[in-house]
């Protein structure tokens, strides 16, 4: 009787690990892929001051981060305090090498739909990959937007 209960229960588990695999796998994939190349730290050329960086940070695990990184003027030499801002998830739609490929932005996952862009994504003379948002939708105008890959 014991061994019979073991084996159900067992049974039961793996039941439920299978209905959870294959009940999430078409919500994960909803979310396209994260490339290389945009997974890293890119300076907004619109909101950049010298004195005020606001960095959009792309992770390799999708997570959509806004780095607002703030130098003290009072000319005491310091570390620049970083906020981060959580903003949601990011991932791409096509390939890198597709002329119609996007790269989407998701502020609430599950609950609310992606905002989409295209996007150009190529290399300046100092060598620093350049993202392009064609027509980025912000608070006041739709333009293209510039970002700059950040380096340390």
């Amino acid at each position: 009787m014991l061994k019979f209960r073991a084996s159900a229960e067992r049974r039961v588990r793996w039941v439920a690990v299978l209905f959870l695999l294959t009940a999430c796998t078409p919500a994960m994939r909803e979310y396209g892929q994260r490339p290389q190349p945009l997974a890293r730290d890119w300076l907004d050329t619109k909101k950049t001051l010298p004195m005020d960086t606001s960095v959009w940070r792309l992770s390799t695990n999708g997570t959509d981060l806004t780095v607002h990184v703030l130098v003290r003027s009072n000319g005491v030499g310091g570390k620049p305090q970083e906020v981060l801002s959580r903003r949601g998830i990011w991932y791409v739609r096509g390939r890198l090498a597709d002329t119609q490929r996007v790269i989407c932005f998701n502020r609430r996952p599950g609950r609310a739909a992606s905002s989409c862009i295209p996007f150009v994504l190529d290399t300046m003379r100092d060598g620093r990959l350049r993202l392009v948002l064609r027509e980025y939708v912000g608070t006041h105008e739709t333009a293209p937007r510039t970002l700059i890959e950040r380096r340390p």
